[in-house]
């Protein structure tokens, strides 16, 4: 369990940090914060995101972990272009919003929320349908006594 755990929290942690950062980058104008860079603000909510991923994954395990990184990301892709309308309807110093040739971010961001919401029903259903013990599945393997009838 330890490889599957590190394998989803890694992995989506890895998606789920980078468009985090994204989001926040578009944000970072607005909430004035005390950093020398707004790099700063890109690395440190990358790295908060990730370790926190890969930290839930081993603490409710990869099977449910799966399916709600999976959800994550998608709401996350789903807040990028919702920032840009919500910037282009009500103009926020500081807020920018995706015209002429950066409108393909919030295009794909867009587009792959959907194929993330996607994942997340799919990942949702293996783990219902998995056989009890398997990897995938959310169903906890019940203990049994060690005794049998010819040990007492």
């Amino acid at each position: 369990m330890f490889i599957a755990n590190l394998t989803i929290g890694a992995c989506l942690g890895y998606m789920l940090a980078i468009f985090t950062s994204m989001l926040i980058g578009r944000w970072t104008y607005v909430i004035p914060l005390q950093l020398q860079s707004h790099n700063h603000v890109f690395m440190y909510s990358y790295y908060l995101v990730f370790i926190a991923c890969i930290s839930y994954s081993f603490i409710v395990g990869a099977a449910k972990a799966l399916a709600q990184l999976f959800l994550a990301i998608a709401l996350v892709l789903l807040l990028i272009p919702a920032t840009s309308m919500l910037a282009y309807v009500f103009p926020i110093q500081g807020l920018w919003y995706s015209t002429d040739h950066l409108i393909w971010i919030d295009i794909s961001a867009l587009i792959f929320a959907l194929i993330f919401i996607r994942f997340y029903q799919q990942a949702k259903d293996r783990a219902q349908v998995a056989p009890i013990g398997s990897i995938w599945s959310t169903q906890k393997v019940e203990q049994t006594s060690s005794l049998t009838e010819n040990q007492t």
